[in-house]
């Protein structure tokens, strides 16, 4: 099993789990030595961890498309735009 399927996997396990108090002291926090996920730099960590590989010669591609919509109070929502976004990026050292 690849280790980031391993720490998907077993993140969602941790969080589906109850919390009692003789598990308490166990459960699963935010934050941790190396990463606080209630910051927005600790939450960018975890997801180059996750997606990213160590070979610096890989390259991850992406993309997504989407609509801005508006809404006014007493109007119905409406289309203002789409929009479509296309990423290329590469974890260096």
């Amino acid at each position: 099993m690849l280790r980031r399927h391993f720490l998907a996997e077993g993140a969602g396990l941790a969080a589906a789990g109850p919390v009692t108090q003789a598990n308490a002291a166990d459960a699963p926090t935010l934050t941790g030595p190396y990463i606080d996920l209630t910051t927005g730099k600790g939450n960018m960590n975890l997801r180059a961890r996750m997606a990213g590989d160590l070979d610096e010669s890989k390259v991850k591609y992406g993309s997504v498309t989407g609509i801005v919509s508006g809404v006014r109070p007493g109007e119905k929502v409406k289309d203002l735009f789409g929009f479509e976004v296309v990423s290329v990026g590469r974890n260096e050292r």
